[in-house]
């Protein structure tokens, strides 16, 4: 269970999934040529769970699958629809994580909180993107820059976002997850 999540080397797992187009799916994104712009927003959220299945998180860190698919909902929701920023370039993200964990030696050496933790950042980690830079927003002073006092703020806001996915009843993945393990996990991800 839980101790499992934070002792346990993070390691990919051979599952086969009843659904042909989730298959297909998984193998496409095991390859670098993997193209999130030939999919429907929708049919990439149906591969969020089958990527947490095959890395062995939901398992080793207990996430409630009720709460999964309501995450990568709410996430696809917060990222808004800029010609770069957006969800497929979230999505794309978080498939080269996958890819990169599947085809080097980086799996072993983390643990399975995280792993779980790297593809909840490299999901979650443009969320809200208002398609301009840190320079603009602090020039303009916009509320983002006033609220982060003009310290990294797209990326402070990402990870405030990505991080209350995480808190919220609905969408808590981590809620599986002892008090420690939530703190790790909560750091790991702002990293």
């Amino acid at each position: 269970g839980v101790a499992a999540c934070t002792t346990e080397p993070f390691r990919i797992m051979d599952v086969q999934f009843q659904d042909g187009n989730v298959n297909a799916g998984i193998t496409q994104m095991r390859t670098a040529a993997f193209n999130a712009l030939e999919w429907n927003p929708e049919d990439l959220i149906s591969l969020v769970e089958p990527v947490f299945r095959l890395t062995g998180c939901i398992e080793r860190c207990n996430i409630p699958l009720d709460k999964l698919s309501k995450w990568a909902q709410a996430a696809w929701k917060l990222y808004r629809e800029n010609p770069f920023h957006n969800w497929f370039h979230g999505f794309s993200c978080f498939q080269m994580s996958y890819y990169m964990l599947n085809t080097n030696s980086i799996g072993p050496k983390l643990t399975a909180l995280e792993g779980f933790a790297l593809l909840v950042a490299s999901l979650c980690h443009d969320l809200d993107h208002p398609g301009f830079t840190n320079s603009f927003m602090i020039d303009s002073q916009s509320p983002l820059a006033l609220r982060h006092n003009d310290i990294s703020v797209l990326e402070n806001h990402h990870a405030n976002l990505a991080c209350e996915l995480l808190r919220r009843e609905g969408t808590a993945i981590g809620g599986g997850l002892d008090a420690e393990s939530q703190k790790t996990l909560r750091k790991l991800v702002i990293k």
